[in-house]
């Protein structure tokens, strides 16, 4: 069986950057400043965050994402 790409997870992935952006600028706006993104290892929701608004804040993994990336290299060591 073949997968057949719909497109439709690169542009989820598009909106849910545009969606942290916009919520980003939102905070960001008022009296506090987002200092740290928690997230996953997308680059293009912190470049979209740090072109746009803010060239300062920072990013880190979240914890089950550490996990995940740890976990897929000690797989592939073993084999």
């Amino acid at each position: 069986m073949n997968a057949v790409s719909t497109g439709t997870e690169s542009s989820m992935k598009a909106m849910e950057s545009d969606m942290i952006e916009e919520m980003v600028k939102d905070v960001n706006d008022g009296s506090v400043r987002i200092k740290i993104i928690v997230g996953d290892e997308d680059s293009t929701m912190i470049s979209k965050i740090r072109t746009n608004i803010d060239t300062n804040i920072g990013k880190t993994l979240d914890a089950n994402h550490v996990k995940e990336i740890l976990r897929n290299h000690l797989y592939f060591v073993k084999k």
